[in-house]
């Protein structure tokens, strides 16, 4: 069998990070999303054949995982040219499969890896023209909702139901094993009211012809989307309970406590004074210390710096990410490159210990999170004794000036100087 991954998306809730990169290569517990998932179909699948349908920033997902070999696997691409809906993404697909069952999922999912191992056993058992994995949920109007029989068979598959129409709360989970007749469905598959080719239409398709479709319940495994900045911390950090691996090959001076799993990378130093819990996973050439403190569920990527008297706390900082002294960063997602100035500090939690707010895509958002920090875009510049609010968003290639409180949501290319006492400069 082979697998096919749709990682075409741009990702535009997971601004201002997805601006500069696509989310598929965002670092979860120290590996690109991707490789995760790519890394547990090898394992509980077995399977080793891969294509990715990649669209946005593609060069760059092509840089990271190349032929595949460094992973073990052959990977092919393939461009998706319009963004159609998901059922035009996976007929891109059809040459690769060569008329043989293959595994379907959509890229920027994150799953527990014995899904995948469980699956493949339920389609050995019942082999069928489709599968789809399903998950139950709280609000059924916020999914394409799957009705089964008693044999697990699939009766109807409904886009985002009203409440009233008592569908139950079966959600599609996005992995699928699918037989070459899909593609077949998709030819005959109509525009939906949406505009875009829905693989769900398709598979509704597949159902009215006859042909077995059965629905696989994953039940409480983890399941994520990953569709906003806060679901990389929550995925992180399972990763980090559930399959870390540490390992020391940096150089620790004397003087420095670790406590629980720790990940150190080659050319790392780590200096004297410095504390850190586990699980933390600190990246190649590095630089910590002297005197930090790393706190449970950070994960530093190659290249950064954690200062004296600097704190991290359940946080991503990407590549030479730098928080030289004096400063806290808890429950955030910092950009490549970035730079706090001394005695900056992110905010996690608010005075009345109600929910994080954060704006996503113009509108503000309940992340359903009592601690929630700041997400800063790439190479942005942060000065001295600055605060960051609970729950700001701060875009790529900002200049903000010291002792500035910020909040909200801030553009990127901004800079913002304190003229006077209260006065702020904005120009963007």
């Amino acid at each position: 069998m082979k697998a096919v991954l749709l990682v075409a998306g741009e990702g535009k809730r997971l601004a201002p990070i997805t601006n500069t990169r696509p989310k598929h290569i965002i670092p979860i517990a120290g590996k690109p999303l991707l490789q995760q998932t790519i890394e547990s179909i090898v394992r509980y699948a077995r399977i080793r054949d891969f294509l990715l349908v990649v669209g946005y920033k593609k060069e760059k997902i092509m840089e990271v995982f190349g032929n595949g070999e460094d992973l073990g696997v052959h990977i092919e691409y393939i461009e998706q040219q319009q963004f159609l809906g998901t059922a035009n993404a996976a007929n891109y697909a059809r040459d690769f499969v060569e008329d043989e069952p293959f595994l379907l999922m959509y890229g920027d999912l994150l799953a527990d890896p014995v899904i995948f191992e469980d699956l493949i056993s339920f389609y050995d058992e019942h082999p069928a023209d489709a599968i789809i994995t399903l998950r139950e949920v709280d609000d059924p109007s916020n999914f394409g909702i799957i009705q089964l029989d008693d044999q697990n068979a699939v009766v109807q598959i409904v886009e985002k139901p009203a409440p009233e129409m008592n569908l139950g709360n079966l959600a599609n989970a996005g992995i699928y094993i699918l037989s070459s007749k899909i593609f077949d469905a998709i030819d005959r598959t109509p525009i939906s009211p949406r505009g875009e080719y829905e693989l769900t239409s398709s598979l509704q398709i597949l159902i009215d012809d006859g042909a077995p479709v059965l629905g696989f319940n994953v039940g409480t495994k983890f399941w994520s989307d990953v569709g906003h900045c806060w679901q990389l911390l929550e995925a992180s950090q399972h990763y980090m309970d559930e399959f870390f691996q540490p390992e020391v090959r940096g150089t620790i001076e004397k003087y420095v406590v670790m406590d629980g799993p720790v990940h150190v990378g080659e050319g790392t130093l780590i200096r004297a004074g410095t504390y850190i819990e586990g699980p933390v996973y600190i990246g190649k050439n590095c630089r910590i210390g002297p005197g930090a403190y790393l706190r449970p569920y950070t994960c530093l990527s190659d290249g950064c710096i954690v200062g004296n008297s600097s704190e991290i706390k359940a946080s991503i900082l990407l590549a030479g990410a730098s928080v030289p002294h004096l400063s806290y960063v808890g429950d955030s997602v910092i950009g490549e490159g970035v730079n706090f100035g001394a005695g900056t500090k992110t905010a996690n939690l608010k005075l009345d210990d109600s929910n994080v707010k954060m704006v996503v895509k113009g509108d503000r958002v309940d992340t359903g999170r009592r601690k929630l920090g700041a997400v800063v875009g790439d190479l942005t510049k942060i000065g001295i004794n600055t605060s960051i609010m609970p729950g700001t968003t701060i875009g790529e290639h900002c200049q903000l000036g010291a002792g500035l409180i910020l909040h909200g949501d801030i553009p990127p290319n901004s800079r913002l100087i304190k003229k006077e006492n209260y006065d702020v400069e904005q120009t963007t």
